[in-house]
Parts: C-alpha cells; structure tokens; sequence
C-alpha cells in the first residue's frame, strides 16, 4: 500500500510540475524560471519547506509579478507554520491579481485555523464568489459555518461542495485546506 501510495504521489508530482508551466510567463531566453519552479514544487512535494521557499523566492525574482508564485509561496509558509508570512505572499498575491480565488481561500484558511471565523467566512465567500464551482471553498465554508456553530449553513456549503465533487467530502470533511498548492499536498486542493 504503501508502495503503491508513493508511486502515485511521484507521479502527481510530475503532473503538477507540468501544470505550473502553463502559470508562468514567457520567460526570457537564459531564464532558468521553470527548472526552479519544478525544484520548488519537487521540494514542497517532499515537505522540505525552507528548501521550497528558497526556491519559490528565487522563481519570484525572475517573475516578480506572477501571482501564482506568491501564492504557492503562501502554501510553503503556511505549511511550515508561519502564518505571518504566508499571510503577507497572499496579500501580494491579491495586489498582483484581485481576482485570484486561490490566494482568497488561502487568506481563509489562516483566519479560520487561528479561530477568527468571521473573516475566513469573508474571504472563503470571495473565493466562491470568483469561482462558484471550486468544492473546496465549499467545503471550507461549511467548515467555517460549523465551527461558528451554524449548522444549517454548514450543510448547505457542504451539499454545494457535494455537488461539485462527490468525492471531496471522503476525507476530512471539516481539514481547511489551502488552494493552489501542489496537487500532491492534499487530495482535495484547488
């Protein structure tokens, strides 16, 4: 089983690293953006935080101004348990592209771990708002509802979230999980 768990995740990896070059910009020629994107992506996929950091940071310098790489910068941060700063590489996500439904979510799920359901409401509404068909921001909704006690609207997240995937309620129905990351990180990732 777990053989087979590995395999799999090795090849979403390899799925994932193809899907970020679609994100980056026409680079100029010389620029080594995409083989640091893909180390970027191969070290979050092994959990080695400081080093996806590092080199999602690196990628930022070539492309200061992709939203995707602040974001996937804010999964890092967030998944090593620096909230402030994947706070901050949201945000500058959200300066670079207001309609970034991922970067929205991501800023959710830092209020609603922390306790602060209000806001994530707020912002997992933005998401959905940008990107009604995505059954994560669903299912973080419903998480938010359920944990400020509202469990009417709760269920009513979580049948939308149903709706759109069917399988996205299988594992932990009430995990905040973070939009934009690898596909690897977690199974029910935007």
């Amino acid at each position: 089983m777990r053989t087979r768990t590995l395999s799999l995740f090795a090849m979403a990896a390899l799925a994932a690293s193809t899907a970020v070059a679609a994100d980056l910009p026409a680079q100029a020629p010389g620029a080594t953006t995409l083989d640091t994107v893909q180390k970027a992506e191969l070290l979050a996929a092994r959990q080695s935080w400081d080093g996806a950091i590092a080199a999602y940071s690196e990628a930022i310098a070539a492309s200061p101004k992709d939203p995707v790489l602040r974001n996937r910068l804010g999964v890092c941060y967030q998944r090593k348990g620096n909230d402030n700063a994947a706070r901050a590489a949201y945000k500058k996500a959200l300066d670079l592209r207001k309609d970034y439904a991922e970067a929205w979510n991501n800023l959710g799920t830092i209020d609603h771990a922390r306790g602060k359901y209000k806001p994530a409401i707020s912002a997992y509404g933005k998401a959905i708002q940008l990107n009604p068909k995505d059954a994560v921001f669903h299912k973080n909704l419903g998480a938010a509802w359920l944990a400020r006690g509202e469990v009417d609207r709760a269920l009513e997240a979580w049948t939308e979230a149903f709706r759109l995937d069917p399988t996205g309620l299988e594992g932990d129905a009430i995990g905040v999980p973070a939009a934009g990351e690898l596909a690897v990180t977690a199974p029910f990732c935007a």
